[in-house]
């Protein structure tokens, strides 16, 4: 197998693997940031075992239902005389009443548990994301106030750090709700399937084992491609609503420089680009959509002939081993499984953007503060009665502007009692 090497000469694959183990480290380290208590772990462990138990009903009810299809193709051939069929009960017709009652009954509590299982774990996880983002938020606020004025200026637009505090802990609160505990009972469910299938019919499950990795082609790379294009038309979207916006808040300033035929083509230019990313994308979503299908029922076709096969050898050697309900429940839930496996893809952006999210917060959150205000150590002035402030040689300029000083080696005494302006030279102070 040949490796694709980069610039540096590091193997890609290698890198890549890499990358993806640390954002796991990260996320797990998400869930249980800004000082849980012990209510989070219960939460977060209630709702693990939750998500898990919640992918077993489902596969255990498609067993059901195939000997229920045995039971109804038993009752049908011993009606017609053609055979007792594959079934597992003898040909009365009160036996038959019994086990096909027995099922209802197993498949109902089955539906009862999975109601209570999935219940819990999506109330758990919602549960566990508003906690962590109220966490987060009172951690974040904690740390901004004790920054020096130096740490805002260093963050570029005014507006970096309400962004952050509302986008980003809204981008982890939606990357650790029901979406994680879904994720959880689908490999749960996917697991269960394919443990099942093995079991009963080992060679079938062999073959359609093959659809696995077409379902997740199709989805990891229509997910990629839907997520580009959704990103580019937001930011055009995004322009020319700015476009707009500031227009329609001046508009007498507009009018006075004639600025709205070029206003109106710059608008024009971000709302064609957001339409022909908005085309792209709905293209690409309905190509992966079609493809899913297809891939679907390309499954089920090739399932269904194999499984013909097998039911036909059993018939002639007249000894049951296959059956059509064991078969059609094998194909149902795999076919399940796969479909399911593969529209988990769209999901997992959304960790992934958590995880991005929590780094941003937590660089901040983490930044040293040269000047805490809400800390006792160091020096503490003594409270005292109001005397002279004096300030000798002293310069000051912006982080954000290096090399422009505001004061420059100034010197200055400001009274006791009285008011002191500092006037620039344009007379603002």
């Amino acid at each position: 197998m040949s490796v694709t090497l980069d610039q540096s000469g590091t193997e890609k694959p290698k890198k890549s693997f890499l990358t993806s183990l640390k954002t796991c480290f990260i996320y797990l380290e998400l869930l249980f940031a800004a000082g849980p208590t012990w209510v989070d772990y219960f939460l977060i462990a209630l709702a693990t075992l939750c998500a898990v138990g919640a992918g077993v009903p489902f596969p255990l009810m498609g067993v059901l239902f195939g000997q229920l299809i045995d039971n109804f193709n038993g009752a049908t051939c011993a009606a017609d005389g053609s055979g007792s069929g594959a079934s597992d009960v003898a040909s009365d017709p009160l036996d038959y009443e019994n086990a096909i009652n027995d099922k209802v009954i197993k498949t109902a509590w089955i539906g009862a548990v999975a109601l209570v299982l999935i219940y819990g774990h999506l109330t758990c996880w919602n549960i566990i994301s508003q906690r962590l983002a109220q966490r987060l938020r009172t951690r974040y606020v904690s740390a901004l106030l004790r920054q020096p004025p130096e740490f805002f200026d260093t963050r570029g637009s005014s507006g970096q750090v309400s962004s952050r505090l509302q986008g980003d802990i809204t981008a982890v609160q939606a990357g650790t709700s029901e979406k994680v505990g879904n994720i959880i009972t689908t490999m749960s469910f996917f697991v269960t399937v394919f443990i099942i299938a093995f079991t009963k019919q080992p060679r079938l499950a062999g073959i359609l084992i093959c659809m696995l990795p077409a379902f997740l082609l199709s989805g990891i790379l229509g997910g990629r491609y839907l997520g580009k294009f959704v990103v580019k038309q937001t930011e055009a979207s995004a322009a020319a609503s700015s476009i707009a916006s500031e227009a329609l808040s001046h508009v007498a300033v507009v009018q006075a420089f004639g600025a709205a035929p070029r206003l109106e083509e710059k608008f024009a230019e971000h709302m064609a680009r957001s339409r022909k990313y908005a085309i792209a994308k709905s293209s690409i979503a309905a190509i992966q959509t079609g493809m899913l299908y297809f891939i679907a029922y390309s499954g089920n076709a090739l399932a269904f002939w194999q499984g013909s096969k097998k039911i036909a050898e059993s018939v002639a050697r007249n000894d049951g081993s296959t059956t059509v309900g064991e078969i059609y429940a094998i194909v149902y839930l795999l076919v399940d499984a796969c479909v399911m496996l593969g529209g988990m893809a769209p999901t997992l952006p959304f960790l992934g953007a958590a995880v991005g999210a929590f780094q941003r917060l937590k660089e901040d959150i983490d930044a040293p503060s040269s000047i805490d205000g809400t800390s006792l150590e160091g020096a503490v002035l003594p409270p005292s009665a109001a005397k002279t402030l004096t300030f000798r040689n002293v310069s000051f300029e912006y982080a954000s502007r290096r090399g422009q000083p505001v004061l420059d080696n100034i010197t200055l005494d400001f009274p006791a009692g009285k008011y002191t302006a500092i006037v620039g030279l344009s007379g603002s102070g």
